[in-house]
């Protein structure tokens, strides 16, 4: 339990329910209008990412919270180091 008394299934859970109709609708309505959308090619991924993302739910809700924090504790540290790299490279340091 952490600072909500949520466990990280319950945060992630929620954390999801709460962003995607917002963010998610609200953006793409914009840049639907705007003319920025290729519908077709959304409406692929987006049934790719459904499936993806059910079977990483899945698996998620049976792996223990102290488990998944380790993993994204270690996904967001390389994905740090990557960000941290390739401004590094693009600043001409290296």
């Amino acid at each position: 339990m952490d600072g909500a008394h949520f466990s990280p299934h319950r945060a992630t859970g929620t954390s999801l329910a709460i962003l995607l109709p917002p963010i998610g609708l609200a953006a793409v309505i914009d840049y639907y209008r705007n003319g920025n959308v290729d519908v077709r090619a959304a409406l692929i991924i987006a049934a790719s990412v459904f499936v993806a993302g059910g079977a990483a739910a899945i698996a998620a809700n049976r792996v223990s919270g102290s488990y998944l924090r380790l993993g994204f504790g270690l996904f967001v540290v390389c994905l740090g180091a990557y960000l941290v790299y390739e401004a590094v490279k693009q600043l001409g340091w290296m």
